[in-house]
């Protein structure tokens, strides 16, 4: 009788090899699978978070022209070349750069002292600490005008570079050496122009505090002509749009406080004030913004290393190992989403403001579930698909604070205008009125309403003579001019205001 033959085996060493390879098979399938659900996970959750954002209006509220200068009759004011100490700067003389910088550097560490002391006390600047921060000694018996004098005794090695500044910015449009695109040496302008404002609004103040209010209005002025001059030799490559810096508002502010202004000097400056939007000053900044995340992703491989530099910056060798692998796995369409995604995030900062008045439109809780996390909505394994979103960086991550930066900055500046009327009213009846609206024709450029509600500001008479002005701040409920919670404006009679 035959026995039957076993069949032939495979050596178990290529059974092994065998089943490794379908084991290996099987996990690339897998893991190809895994990496279409991911990107066809991510692209939807693009398309919805950029749809839902995209049924808004963007918010277009009229942009505020810029800073008024003058006829265009009006004489060129001097060149920046012809002054002694920017001319050889501009055009790229070695040796006056030299000698520049040694003066840059001087106003730096004039201005880099220690903050270890307050030195705004209700709103008004305390020059015995500054003082006392730079090391000077400050008598017990210093008075606040006595430290201002003493500060600008300080500041006086300066005098000459700030008088060649107020004559280079005082008339018409400065005449820069070379174009700022072009220009290798634009880039020291720029520092040279912020030390200066730093400087000018520093002096400004200590001269309104030790009485020169003649010298602060000049600095005002130099200040105001500062910003408008800057819009014009910068106009679409920078922050500079030709509306007032928080510095020359500031000082602005405290001249009111102090009852330094005369009636036509706080009509100079409202008219000025009146023509500030801070949201079409946001929305500009928005524009810029969206331009430059365009760019950096537009042109993501041709950075690609400093991206995986962004990437690996881990103390984990795993979780760099990773990050490598993640980074070799990118493609065009994840890096499309991304800047899209990122591209969102802007225009929903100023979504909450209402495109046809501008006023502030409180989000719902539909709109907040809609905004919610790129990674989030787009499940598990989002945060590998929008793993570079934030590579760009930015600070435009959080709509509540970016709303409440506009609402309190716009409040401000119609409370000054508001203050500005009452001022004048009180320095003709002496007395504040009872009612706000018995200013509302002294306004220039028209009735200031709340940004964050629409309706008009809130005014109280105070039994000292005083009166108190608030809006409502981002909660849209008035708190009687509650400092924490409303944008409130107090005077009170023999306060430093």
């Amino acid at each position: 009788m035959n026995k039957p033959v076993p069949p032939k085996r495979f050596p178990a060493w290529l059974r092994g090899l065998g089943w490794l390879a379908f084991g290996l098979l099987g996990l690339v399938t897998i893991l190809v699978v895994a990496r279409w659900l991911v990107m066809d996970s991510g692209h939807q959750a693009t398309k919805r978070i950029v749809g839902s954002q995209r049924k808004k209006a963007v918010p277009q509220h009229p942009v505020a022209p810029a800073t008024a200068v003058g006829p265009a009759s009006t004489p060129r004011g001097m060149p920046l070349a012809s002054v002694p100490h920017f001319g050889g700067v501009l055009v790229g003389d070695k040796e006056a750069w030299k000698e520049f910088s040694k003066k840059l550097e001087e106003i730096t560490a004039f201005l880099r002292y220690k903050r270890t002391h307050p030195e705004i006390v209700d709103g008004v600047w305390s020059f015995r600490a500054i003082l006392q921060n730079m090391g000077v000694e400050v008598p017990e018996t210093m008075t606040e005008a006595q430290a201002a004098a003493e500060y600008l005794k300080q500041a006086d090695r300066f005098s000459t570079l700030l008088a060649q500044w107020r004559e280079a910015v005082a008339k018409g449009t400065l005449d820069k050496a070379a174009d700022y695109k072009s220009d290798p040496n634009s880039w020291r302008f720029g520092s040279l122009s912020y030390s200066i404002s730093r400087i000018l609004a520093m002096t400004a103040e200590a001269r309104l505090q030790s009485g020169d209010t003649a010298g602060a209005w000049a600095d005002w002025q130099a200040m105001k002509n500062s910003t408008a001059r800057l819009a014009e030799l910068y106009p679409a490559n920078s922050g500079y749009d030709g509306s007032m810096d928080r510095r020359t508002f500031g000082l602005a502010r405290s001249g009111m406080r102090s009852g330094a202004w005369t009636d036509d000097q706080l009509s100079e400056i409202s008219s000025m004030v009146a023509l500030e939007n801070v949201l079409a000053s946001a929305q500009r900044d928005a524009e810029r913004e969206k331009k430059s995340i365009t760019d950096y992703y537009m042109n993501f491989h041709k950075h690609e290393e400093q991206f995986g530099k962004d990437l690996l910056k881990t103390p984990s060798q795993f979780n760099q190992f990773v990050n490598q692998v993640k980074l070799k796995l990118i493609t065009e369409q994840q890096i499309r989403d991304n800047m899209e995604v990122k591209l969102a995030e802007v225009d929903r900062m100023l979504s909450c403001f209402d495109p046809e008045t501008g006023f502030y439109m409180r989000p719902t809780e539909e709109d907040l579930k809609e905004s919610g996390g790129a990674e989030e909505s787009a499940g598990m394994l989002g945060s590998f698909y929008f793993m570079i979103k934030d590579l760009h960086g930015g600070g435009y991550d959080d709509q509540e604070i970016a709303a409440r930066y506009v609402i309190k900055a716009q409040s401000e500046y119609d409370q000054f205008r508001l203050a500005a009327a009452l001022e004048t009213y009180q320095r003709r009846t002496g007395s504040y009125p009872d009612r706000l609206d018995a200013i509302y024709d002294k306004l220039p450029g028209g009735v200031p309403l709340d940004i964050a509600t629409g309706q008009p500001y809130f005014y109280a008479r105070s039994s000292d003579g005083g009166y108190s002005l608030w809006g409502t701040g981002i909660d849209g409920r008035s708190d009687g001019g509650h400092d924490k919670t409303d944008v409130t404006w107090k005077h009170r009679p023999g306060k430093a205001r």
